[in-house]
C-alpha cells in the first residue's frame, strides 16, 4: 500500500496475533494519511500483578499454539499510545464471557495533519 493513501484503518482483535506488534502498527502510520484515522477494537493485558494477568500469563502459550498466534497478555494499548499520534482516544471495556481474552479496548488514534 502507498504511503500516505488511507484515510481510514480499522483493526479488531488484530494487534494480537501480529507477529512484530511494532511493525504492524508502523505500517499502520505509513500508510495513514496526514489526517487519517486509525480505529482499533482490542483485547489487551490485564493490570499487571492482577489474578486475570495471571492467568493470562499461564494460559499464554496454549492461548498463542491454538488461536492463531493470539497474545492474551500484550500491552497494546500501551504500544498504540507510544506511536506518534496527534491524538488517541482509548475506552476500557469488559465483555461478558470472554474469560482471559479480557479487557478490551476500543478508540482511535490520528495521525497529524
Amino acid at each position: 500500500v502507498p504511503n500516505e493513501s488511507c484515510g481510514l484503518l480499522l483493526t479488531r482483535r488484530v494487534l494480537c496475533s501480529v507477529d512484530d506488534q511494532q511493525e504492524a502498527l508502523q505500517e499502520i502510520f505509513r500508510v495513514l494519511k496526514p489526517g487519517g484515522v486509525f480505529v482499533f477494537i482490542e483485547h489487551v493485558a490485564a493490570e499487571e500483578g492482577s489474578p486475570l494477568r495471571v492467568t493470562q500469563e499461564v494460559f499464554r502459550p496454549v492461548q498463542q499454539a491454538m488461536a492463531n498466534n493470539c497474545d492474551m497478555a500484550r500491552e497494546t494499548e500501551k504500544a498504540i499510545r507510544d506511536m506518534p499520534w496527534s491524538n488517541v482516544e482509548v475506552v476500557n471495556y469488559e465483555e461478558a464471557f470472554n474469560g482471559p481474552l479480557s479487557p478490551h479496548i476500543r478508540g482511535l488514534a490520528v495521525k497529524a495533519r
